[in-house]
């Protein structure tokens, strides 16, 4: 390293005589920070510094220096005529996240849980846990009572994912293949086929279904979905071969009654509703 100005290491205005390789010179004043991001610390090497502001102002990762950071866009879910639509939010700087094999993957919601636990007191209280979201392996189906649930035997297909066909955002995709029957149970079917929810059932039959893995009672007959863009993780070597964009916002399905303008009858029909609230075991 070079220097010309005049000041106390260089009286002169001739280039100074030493050259220190960036590796060897090393900073020691306060760490600097821009907003919140610590771009520069205490003892880093110079070579460093200017390595982590470059990769700051051009938006490469911290992690990996000169690899650009892959962004991946959130996807909104619409629903018509009870078809699935896909679209992509703008937002992102780069579509590089194509080239890593973009999936769309469906999470289904698990059940909270209420349970006894102690207070400080030592005193018996409630205590309930909000259960979590999490991707149903696709084409392998959910599991059944009396299991965890999504363990056990796997005998009814599960499509779950959908590979992303759009690349501009507001461009729609519809999620073939998505099937809500496939998260339900109608007993005289048995397990291995999904619920039919096509208004092909009497509406006096509403007793014979429930959402596969939970008890049978009303208070269960919702499912509730949100759906992400995954992409093959370019890290080869990490224990996540997946990484996941933002999820949606939610979506209830529910069982309704529908009434056939033909034959004056009531049928088990579903319906989709859009972001639900106050519904005692969801929650982000």
């Amino acid at each position: 390293m070079s220097c010309t100005n005049t000041n106390n290491n260089c009286p002169t205005s001739e280039p100074c005589s030493e050259v220190f390789d960036a590796q060897c010179v090393i900073y020691t004043g306060a760490n600097i920070l821009c907003d919140n991001n610590v771009l520069v610390s205490t003892n880093d090497t110079i070579n460093d510094v200017v390595q982590n502001i470059t990769d700051f102002v051009c938006g490469n990762s911290g992690d990996t220096p000169g690899e650009t950071q892959i962004q991946i866009p959130q996807l909104n879910i619409q629903s018509q005529n009870k078809l699935l639509f896909a679209s992509i939010f703008p937002g992102v700087e780069s579509n590089l996240y194509l080239s890593y094999n973009p999936t769309i993957f469906l999470f289904v919601k698990k059940n909270g849980k209420a349970k006894i636990v102690r207070d400080i007191n030592d005193d018996k209280e409630a205590k309930y846990y909000f259960g979590g979201w999490h991707h149903t392996t696709h084409m392998q189906g959910i599991n059944f009572p009396n299991s965890n649930f999504y363990s056990g035997d796997t005998v009814c297909k599960t499509y779950s994912e959908f590979p992303l066909i759009i690349t501009q955002p507001y461009e729609r995709q519809k999620l073939k293949f998505f099937n809500p029957g496939e998260f339900y149970v109608y007993k005289p079917n048995g397990n291995s086929q999904p619920a039919p929810l096509d208004g092909s059932v009497l509406w006096n039959d509403l007793p014979e279904y429930y959402v596969r893995g939970r008890k049978r009672d009303g208070f269960t007959r919702s499912v509730y979905f949100r759906f992400a863009i995954g992409i093959e993780n370019p890290d080869t070597t990490s224990k996540y071969p997946i990484i996941f964009g933002p999820l949606t916002a939610s979506i209830q399905c529910k069982i309704v009654r529908e009434k056939n303008p033909h034959d004056g009858n009531s049928y088990v029909s579903y319906a989709l509703n859009h972001d639900p609230t106050n519904i005692k075991h969801f929650k982000d």
